[in-house]
């Protein structure tokens, strides 16, 4: 790989992205470093200079390409699918950046690793308590992940896209439930994609941060680039735990193990 090959990072909402592409744009600070194409709220934002979505405002395409469907359909897309405009919008990105960070590619993974094959995607993981926990604390505490329209939308979309989908309206009696259910749809669709696509490389949330030396020589050795270390800071590492004993009642309700990785 060339230093101008761009790195892909992706992963769900607070598993850890924007830490990952952060190392990436520490060591290479020269260039584009685009973040979160997909979001429905870019043009919203992109004006602010101080916002991550800057970097879109002087791009040309992007008011021809870009649209917030990207954001809200066609949420699954397999290595076999097509959706023209998208591709050529991420083209022009590509052709563009340094690295690319997605939240909104988790079920898209296939087709993303078969739309570049030469690039090196990192997908992200993170163990779905601490995950929940995240994003429930990110968002209004008081309201369930699910009582938002716009990830409900998202969440059965992702659910509807696959061939058997597990019915959450029966299969999960809370948003707990529903949450975990969705992220086992997100860690199968992973490891099919990694046996599909040698450019593909998982990594845990939970190893970055524990032993950030190692992870980063395994992601160095895999993109052809030395990356470094800025000083790592877990997210909520142990503020989950208060509620160590109910979200494991929930995994090994669903899955008969408290161990995420053996989901």
């Amino acid at each position: 790989m060339t230093v101008s090959t761009p790195i892909i990072v992706s992963g769900f909402f607070r598993s850890g992205t924007s830490i990952t592409q952060d190392i990436i744009k520490k060591s290479l600070p020269d260039g584009i470093h685009f973040y979160e194409p997909l979001h429905g709220l870019m043009r919203d934002w992109m004006d602010q200079e101080d916002n991550r979505f800057f970097p879109y405002k002087n791009l040309l395409f992007f008011s021809r390409l870009y649209t917030q469907d990207y954001d809200l359909q066609d949420l699954y897309l397999s290595e076999n699918d097509e959706w023209p405009q998208l591709r050529f919008y991420l083209y022009h990105l590509y052709a563009r950046a340094r690295s690319i960070k997605f939240t909104r590619t988790s079920m898209r993974l296939g087709w993303l690793a078969s739309l570049f094959p030469e690039a090196k995607v990192i997908v992200i993981l993170r163990d779905p308590r601490a995950q929940y926990h995240s994003i429930h604390n990110y968002k209004d505490p008081e309201e369930p992940l699910f009582g938002d329209p716009y990830l409900t939308k998202r969440y059965y979309e992702y659910f509807k896209a696959r061939t058997e989908p597990p019915c959450i309206a029966t299969e999960a009696t809370d948003d707990v439930e529903q949450f975990f259910l969705f992220w086992k749809l997100i860690k199968e669709e992973t490891e099919r994609c990694l046996k599909l696509f040698p450019n593909i490389k998982r990594i845990w949330y939970e190893d970055l941060v524990s032993k950030p030396n190692e992870i980063l020589q395994e992601l160095s050795d895999f993109v052809g680039l030395k990356l470094r270390d800025p000083g790592i800071r877990s997210d909520n590492k142990t503020s989950w735990l208060a509620y160590e004993s109910f979200y494991n009642t929930k995994m090994n309700l669903l899955f008969d193990t408290k161990n995420p990785r053996r989901v």
